[in-house]
């Protein structure tokens, strides 16, 4: 195959557009469909790998190549509990069987046991949670005041903790767990949580904290 020849800056010599483009999408289909490594590319094209690994930036900078992301498709859990209930999944007891496995069971007691925890907490205002739990879980956590979750924990501006179709489905460490830790300590960001935290101290779930001045300011306002 023909050297790729470059200049100083990196661009492609002595080429016109369309022999460019043929040889960034060659690279980039080598690369990304025929799954070959950037060495084994630039072997094969008679180059350096740093080539490569410029000609595949350049690709995509061009729209040569396109990368999009396809998002988990919602789940509707208040449909997979009506379905649990009416025909019997026993999802609580297969939680129960999971937490018996040796792995499982080591992971807990030493989170259960430790003398220090790093925890964020999460603001219902961002709504990642409904993908989960479904819009009417989600719109009835809201009408039962709930600001913010710890680990899809949710519970509301008191600290009391509100149940939810997942909560019997969770394994975890609980508020329980966190409650009876010397040291939770919470880093968190922006004004969003300043509701959360706030809910969090008063349910005993957190003593340490770490937060920017934003949501510090925020934070005694609540």
């Amino acid at each position: 195959m023909k050297r790729i020849w470059e200049s100083s800056n990196g661009r492609h010599e002595n080429m016109t557009v369309q022999e460019k483009w043929s040889i960034l999408a060659t690279v980039a289909n080598l690369y990304y469909n025929s799954e070959m490594t950037q060495n084994e590319i630039a072997d094969r094209m008679y180059t350096s790998r740093s080539k490569i690994s410029r000609m595949l930036k350049e690709a995509g900078e061009l729209g040569i190549v396109e990368i999009s992301i396809k998002e988990p498709w919602e789940r509707d859990l208040d449909l997979e509990h009506r379905i649990q209930q009416t025909y019997g999944v026993k999802t609580k007891e297969l939680k129960e069987s999971l937490i018996q496995d040796d792995t499982i069971k080591t992971a807990l007691n030493l989170a259960q046991n430790a003398d220090v925890i790093l925890t964020s907490v999460g603001s219902i205002e961002y709504k990642t949670w409904e993908n989960y739990l479904g819009e009417s879980t989600f719109q009835l956590l809201g009408s039962k005041g709930a600001i913010g979750h710890i680990g899809g924990h949710f519970y509301d501006i008191n600290g009391k903790e509100l149940n939810t179709s997942l909560t019997d489905r969770m394994i975890g460490i609980t508020y329980n767990d966190l409650e009876k830790c010397k040291n939770v300590v919470c880093v968190a960001y922006g004004e969003a949580k300043a509701k959360p935290i706030a809910g969090a101290f008063r349910g005993g779930f957190i003593n340490t904290l770490i937060i920017d001045s934003a949501c510090g300011e925020k934070l005694l306002e609540q």
